[in-house]
């Protein structure tokens, strides 16, 4: 565009897009001035709502005569381009301003009353803009603001008016709006919206004046009121919480500036401020008190006036000074013990670290030695030191699943301690002049998911140079690496040096060059065999296979040797794997190995990065349309197309990331076709190495899943005699009680010992038994997720008492078995991962037996049922369930959360689908849909169908979570489970 004349206009540069639109300062050849154009990008052009907004945006916009409104010149069309000519501004937007920190009281008053009488005049013409926010507010050079892109606007019928109209005659009409909505639909930003805009409803000007709300609170304390981690969290905020008072978070901020951002922000449309001019006012009235207040004559020159006088004025201020501090000082101790502490509190019991870690923070500013916070604190988050290679970088973080999230200035490297919230996934970024900026994506604390976090919790950016960085590449780190696919995880792990990968797809307009360079005519970029079915084709014999639509060489979505109109920036799909590794030749490149595509996919965070990504949708998007970044920074390996990899599988290759129009899972799940297949949802990216991969990453990969359908239980004959290999003598236990502790408010603590049902080991438990609660307790027996296998003290319980205090609380005792391989009973097992020898076989009858010399512990204690005894597993617990509950019917009621079949083979007879069908108690399975340990379809899908239990009494429930969902999704379905199954308990 740049350069070329449009209309009267040349374009001069461009200034900035977004999705409806993008704009180009450019000079008006008739009046000689320069002006901005805004274009409708190509593919929304086509939509005719999306034009009727464009055009709408310019009727409203210029029906307003007012400067603090962008002046619109006129909207044409040229050259088949539908455009707009405003008001160029020097500048920035409000958004730029309000990240990082506060803004002065008096910075807030001045653009407010700006903004409120630039607001005033849009309603008194009738015009609403529903889309008000800190990117739709410009600030000039000059410091004045301006409201921009009324392509929300709509007209509006005055209220008052209406009302009288409709008192006059029940005949009484008004003009209606053109609608591009229907009735119940909400558009907007989700953080600026009214709970009226939320919900659907009829809008009048007061939708406005809240979101303005949103922003004057975001300028005063630098936070939005309403925040959550997905967009349905923020809904729920807006239309349900009641926002911490502005003054809490900054305490700078008068009492009068609180109640009037807490009153435009209220719920009910008729408690806001009923019109922008009365809001306007409220403000001018305060800062005439404020700058009153300020230009008053300091008290040295009041004592010197007389002199007998100063030692009054000075004690009464000291004492009206002390007084305020005092006040204020209790009136934050207050919040912070009273509301922020037990929110914290509920927030970290749901996993809600994210919203749990900036509350906490700011109530440890009044009460920084509360015991409580302290440790809540630590649970929600973790201390990080964040560096750069080399240092100096700017780091900047924002919350990942939130796509209006913004960027958080975190620091410039190097960073000693930054906290964040654990198991909080981020998205990251990294600059430093005459280095390539580094994006990336992580998940706090996590075996899998470090993908940068050294020992000691240390983050590290790598940087290049742009001269040295290849255009369009991100960097990865070398290192072991295992597969974290699913069937795939347990093969070893392969040492990679590190290499580039690149940032997007391979785009249309970059296979053209490779066509119009010949490369369908160049055998030198064809340099693998072409073998199908036993065949061996020659190189004319293949490339007569590799054509377009109208019989061209090109990909098969084609036509006529070139890609469709305005789609250069969509990844090329339609090709083969063999296209895609003459691609590669030609480049200079190759295609990435199954290792190297999955390190830096991030298949282990699918539940954030899956959501993010298009699946599902309507159709390819343009590369890094979609927001799911991954690890180090590519875009669109989950979704859009499948991308080929360079391993085979006979005489197969791997597709990766699953499509556009495929599920979820299919991020996390491999695919192997033909080499010569060319779907139109095929594409590909390229990898460059530092040096060549190992041989064991560029491998023959054989697939290892299991097909569960097929897979048919042994018969009862051949399971009774499995059975009889977990059998045990019933000898005495010797039970000892080590240790009691009853410093807790709601429980007694107990660890207990017994003798091992062989060997001559000892089995520690640990019991929980409620306070107030009537005996015989419900008792639920606790079978953990494999982290326990590597970690050798039971001191603490680590993150897994998050997942149990609630059953405590409930009123039921829970029992947390020591097992075999576990904790201090370490043993050499170093895998949960099933496996057809007898040393892992050994191991199945031995946790089984550890469970049975438990329960027959638990038959000992009169303080607990007998009768009701629940299994509660988690992830590798869950997994091993049905071997674990088929084999006592002791236990009463099964709990299975985040498990399912495991896909390595194993001997028979400790293999769960063999004991499933023999599984008969009611059972509650809770899953996660994105979890790439069990896989929603191929694994968690036939455990549920295989379980022996009658269809009425077994229930499956998944959430979209990942492998484990958070506990404020699973509490009321293990609650409800307990209640139905166990009855409800009784409390005192």
């Amino acid at each position: 565009m740049i350069g070329r004349t449009i209309s009267h206009y040349r374009i001069v540069q461009k200034l900035g897009s977004g999705g409806m639109g993008v704009v180009y300062e450019a000079e008006d050849l008739n009046l000689g001035r320069h002006v901005a154009l805004k274009f409708l990008p190509p593919d929304v052009s086509r939509d005719p709502v999306a034009l009727e907004r464009f055009q709408r945006e310019a009727r409203a916009a210029s029906s307003l005569n007012h400067s603090g409104i962008c002046t619109i010149h006129e909207i044409d069309r040229a050259d088949d381009q539908q455009f707009i000519a405003m008001e160029l501004l020097d500048g920035g937007t409000l958004s730029a301003d309000v990240t990082g920190k506060p803004l002065s009281v008096s910075r807030v008053l001045d653009l407010a009353i700006e903004i409120t009488d630039a607001l005033d005049a849009a309603h008194s013409s009738g015009v609403i803009h529903r889309d008000l926010k800190p990117a739709n507010i410009f600030v000039t050079s000059r410091g004045h603001t301006k409201i921009v892109d009324f392509g929300l606007a709509k007209l509006m019928p005055q209220r008052r008016q209406v009302a009288e109209a409709v008192a006059v005659s029940a005949q009484a009409t008004m003009d209606t709006p053109v609608h591009l909505t229907s009735p119940g639909m909400a558009v907007g930003t989700i953080a600026y919206m009214s709970p009226e805009q939320a919900l659907g409803k009829e809008l009048d000007d007061r939708t406005d004046i809240f979101s303005l709300g949103v922003v004057l609170y975001e300028m005063a304390t630098a936070k939005r009121p309403f925040e959550g981690e997905t967009p349905a969290a923020i809904f729920d905020s807006i239309l349900h919480r009641t926002p911490v008072p502005p003054s809490q978070l900054n305490p700078s901020i008068p009492v009068e500036l609180d109640r009037i951002i807490l009153r435009t922000l209220e719920k009910d449309p008729a408690r806001r401020y009923q019109s922008a001019g009365a809001l306007r006012n409220d403000l001018t009235a305060l800062r005439t008190t404020v700058t009153s207040a300020s230009a008053a004559i300091p008290l040295a020159q009041v004592v010197r006036r007389p002199a007998f006088l100063a030692p009054v004025l000075i004690l009464i201020a000291a004492v009206v000074i002390a007084g305020v501090f005092l006040y204020n000082r209790n009136r934050h101790i207050q919040w912070a013990r009273n509301v922020a502490l037990p929110k914290v509190a509920n927030l970290v019991q749901r996993d809600n670290n994210l919203e749990a870690l900036p509350l906490a923070e700011e109530a440890m500013r009044y009460i920084p030695d509360d015991p409580t916070l302290k440790q809540l604190l630590d649970t929600a988050s973790r201390v990080v030191t964040i560096n750069s290679d080399p240092q100096g970088a700017d780091i900047y973080q924002r919350i990942y699943s939130d796509p209006n999230a913004r960027w958080e200035y975190v620091g410039k490297t190097p960073i000693a301690a930054w906290r964040e919230a654990r198991f909080g996934f981020y998205a990251w970024r990294a600059e430093k002049p005459g280095f390539a900026t580094v994006e990336a994506a992580n998940i706090g604390i996590s075996r899998e998911t470090s993908w940068r976090a050294a020992p000691g919790n240390k983050l590290t950016f790598k940087l290049t140079s742009t001269a040295e960085a290849p255009p369009g590449m991100v960097f990865v780190p070398g290192g072991e690496f295992s597969l974290a696919i699913p069937g795939f995880d347990a093969l070893p792990a392969v040492a990679m040096a590190d290499y580039w990968i690149d940032k997007y797809e391979v785009t249309n307009r970059d296979f053209k060059k490779f066509v119009d360079a010949g490369g369908y005519n160049d055998p030198r970029y064809w340099k693998q065999p072409f073998t199908k079915n036993g065949r061996t084709f020659s190189f004319q014999q293949a490339m007569a296979l590799f054509r377009d639509k109208t019989g061209r060489p090109a990909p098969a979505t084609w036509e006529g040797g070139d890609y469709p109109e305005h789609q250069d920036d969509y990844p090329v799909t339609g090709v083969s794997w063999y296209e895609a590794n003459a691609y590669a030749e030609f480049m200079g490149t190759s295609l990435p190995t199954m290792f190297h595509w999955n390190k830096a996919a991030g298949t282990w965070a699918m539940n954030y990065i899956a959501p993010m990504s298009n699946f599902e949708g309507h159709g390819l998007a343009p590369v890094g349309k979609y927001l799911g970044v991954g690890p180090y920074g590519t875009y669109d390996m989950a979704g859009n197309a499948k991308e080929w990899c360079w391993n085979s599988e006979g005489s197969k290759r791997y597709l990766l990331g699953g499509a556009w129009n495929e599920p979820t899972y299919m991020f996390s799940d491999a695919d192997a076709q033909s080499p010569f297949a060319r779907e139109s949802n095929y594409g590909f990216r390229l990898a460059k190495y530092v040096s060549p991969p190992p041989a064991a990453a560029s491998a023959t990969i054989a697939w290892p899943y299991r097909d569960f359908t097929k897979e048919k239980p042994v018969p009862d004959s051949v399971f009774q005699i499995y059975k009889g290999l977990y059998a045990y003598d019933k000898t005495p236990l010797n039970t000892k009680i080590e240790a009691v502790d009853d410093s807790a408010e709601a429980w007694r603590k107990e660890k207990v010992t017994f003798d091992a049902a062989y060997g001559n080991e000892r089995v520690a438990t640990y019991l929980f038994i409620p306070k107030k609660a009537h005996p015989p307790l419900q008792t639920v027996v606790y079978f953990p997720g494999s982290n326990v296998i590597y970690e050798r003290s039971s001191q603490n319980l680590d993150w897994h008492w998050s997942r149990l205090d609630f059953i405590i609380k409930s009123g039921r005792a829970v029992v947390y078995p020591i097992y075999k391989s576990t904790y201090e009973r370490g043993d050499g097992l170093n895998s949960d991962y099933q496996a057809a020898t007898a040393f892992y076989r050994d191991h199945v009858v031995e946790w089984s037996k550890d469970l049975g010399r438990t329960l027959d512990y638990i038959q000992t204690r009169p303080d607990l049922d007998h009768d009701r005894i629940a299994y509660f597993g988690l992830s590798w617990g869950a997994a091993l369930g049905p071997i674990m509950t088929a084999l006592d019917n002791r236990i009463k009621v099964n709990l299975f959360l985040g498990g399912g079949f495991e896909f390595q083979k194993t001997l028979p007879e400790c293999d769960a689908v063999n004991f499933a069908p023999r599984v008969k108690q009611p059972t509650l399975m809770v899953n996660g849909r994105y979890d790439y340990f069990f896989p929603a379809e191929a694994s968690q899908a036939p455990l549920f169908r295989s379980l022996g239990t009658s269809e009425q009494d077994k229930r499956r429930v998944v959430f979209e979570a990942g492998h484990v969902p958070p506990n404020d999704l699973v509490m009321k379905e293990v609650l409800d489970w307990l209640d139905k199954y166990l009855g409800p308990v009784s409390r005192h």
